[in-house]
């Protein structure tokens, strides 16, 4: 039997050796519909406690088509957006601000990675 024990404790230390496998997502839709709330300049959370302030512009959106991009990636197609409100933060000031009703285009990014928390980020594709 003391074979198996050290066959078994081997197995035991090759398992805390291997790094565990982490699975990440990554959806990619466009998403295109009309402002609902003019866009704002707003300050973006800094990556850490020395970074420079940062700002971005903020808007609400009522998406009245999605898809995913050719090279993108949504298993689910990107219906969860059909006809719902979104709040979009850029994180690019906007030199010109978006007005309510204005026609615009917005490519929506999800990423959950390894060892990360998930991050959500928005690029504004096409604007009046």
């Amino acid at each position: 039997m003391p074979v198996i024990r050290n066959i078994a404790v081997l197995f035991a230390l090759y398992l805390l050796a291997t790094p565990a496998t982490w699975a990440s997502t990554l959806i990619v839709c466009e998403l295109q519909g009309k402002v609902l709330s003019a866009s704002a300049n707003v300050p973006l959370k800094p990556v850490d406690a020395t970074s420079p302030a940062l700002t971005g512009s903020s808007f609400a959106m009522q998406v009245s088509q999605s898809k995913r991009p050719a090279q993108g990636r949504a298993d689910s197609g990107c219906g969860e957006f059909m006809d719902r409100k979104v709040d979009v933060v850029l994180h690019v000031p906007l030199a010109k601000p978006l007005n309510v009703g204005d026609a615009v285009s917005v490519r929506y990014r999800y990423l959950d990675g390894s060892h990360t928390k998930p991050v959500t980020s928005y690029e504004l594709i096409q604007r009046p």
